[in-house]
C-alpha cells in the first residue's frame, strides 16, 4: 500500500513538472522567404512600422522593432488552473488591454530573403485604473500569432505599392 501511494506522489510531481515546462514555451515567429532583395523588404517594413513608431533599427544586421501598439483582445480564461489539461474546465470570456511590438529580422540568402516576424505580447485587465495594474507578459495565443501574419501581409502590400510607384516613375520606351 505504501509503495502505490509513493508511486502516485512521484507521478503527480512529474506531471506538474511537465506542465510547468509546457507553459514556458519558446516564442514562435512568422517566417517566410521572399524572392527579392533585403533592401526592398527593408523599405516596406519601415513604411509599415512608421505609423506605430520605430523603437530601434539596425540596417547593417537587417533588424528592426516597433514601439508598443495597443489594442483590446477577447480572452477565454479557465476559472481554475488545469496545468496538464486532462479535463475541460469551465471558462470565462473577458476583454483585456493588449500591447505588442513587432520585431523583424531579414536574412539575405542566395535564392531570396528570409523575413522573420516575432511579436512580444503583454496584457492587463480592463476596468481598473491603469496606474494600479502593471503589464504582464503573456504566452501568445493563436489570435496573437495572427497579428504577425497580418503584419507580413501589410509588408507585401506595401512592397506592391512601392513597385507600382516605381514603375510609374520610369519613362516608357
Amino acid at each position: 500500500m505504501k509503495f502505490s501511494f509513493l508511486k502516485i506522489k512521484i507521478i503527480r510531481t512529474l506531471l506538474w513538472g511537465m506542465a510547468f515546462l509546457l507553459t514556458v514555451s519558446p516564442a514562435y515567429a512568422y517566417t517566410q522567404k521572399i524572392i527579392t532583395t533585403p533592401q526592398e523588404i527593408w523599405e516596406a517594413v519601415r513604411q509599415v512600422m512608421e505609423p506605430h513608431g520605430i523603437r530601434k533599427e539596425n540596417s547593417e544586421t537587417w533588424e528592426i522593432e516597433s514601439k508598443w501598439i495597443k489594442d483590446y483582445a477577447r480572452r477565454e480564461k479557465k476559472i481554475l488552473p488545469d496545468p496538464i489539461q486532462i479535463k475541460q474546465l469551465p471558462t470565462v470570456k473577458q476583454t483585456v488591454l493588449r500591447r505588442y511590438r513587432m520585431q523583424v529580422k531579414l536574412k539575405d540568402q542566395s535564392d531570396g530573403t528570409q523575413i522573420k516576424i516575432t511579436g512580444e505580447y503583454q496584457e492587463k485587465p480592463t476596468g481598473t485604473p491603469a496606474a494600479t495594474v502593471s503589464w504582464k507578459r503573456i504566452k501568445p495565443s493563436t489570435e496573437d500569432y495572427e497579428l504577425e501574419r497580418q503584419f507580413f501581409y501589410e509588408v507585401l502590400k506595401q512592397m506592391g505599392k512601392n513597385r507600382t510607384a516605381s514603375a510609374e516613375k520610369q519613362p516608357s520606351a
